[in-house]
């Protein structure tokens, strides 16, 4: 009779936590990865093919129903030694909003001039070659 009753409770065990989970997954729903980190590099270039460093690239943040008004501009990077800036960036945020990376020319004649420069980037390596002036 003991053994019976060792088995029982198994299997009730078994039912609850297994019903359990499947209540918590229905009512909450499945986790959603939506702290998973997206790279965007933006490579900057002259018309020579050489990498401008001390450029100012700022990655502003548009609503798609509200194209036309930033939302914000949520990370100022500056690019290296090889001409590029990274930003990292929530998947669950690309999918919410539109983005362009203003580009400036804050060091002066240090590395030649720069037109400011918007681009929207669109893949997670970005390339763009930009007009120096003497």
């Amino acid at each position: 009779m003991n053994v019976l009753i060792r088995y029982w409770k198994k299997i009730l065990y078994f039912l609850i936590t297994g019903s359990t989970s499947v209540f918590i997954a229905a009512c909450y729903g499945v986790p959603y990865g939506f702290y998973t980190i997206q790279d965007w590099i933006i490579r900057i270039r002259d018309e020579n093919n050489e990498p401008i460093p001390g450029l100012k690239v700022s990655m502003v943040r548009y609503n798609y129903d509200e194209s036309t008004v930033p939302f914000d501009t949520f990370d100022i990077r500056h690019t290296d030694s090889l001409g590029c800036a990274e930003f990292h960036l929530h998947v669950g945020e690309t999918a919410m909003y539109q983005y362009e990376a203003v580009i400036q020319d804050i060091d002066g004649e240090a590395n030649g001039v720069v037109q400011d420069t918007v681009i929207t980037p669109t893949n997670s390596v970005q390339s763009i070659t930009l007009r120096t002036r003497e």
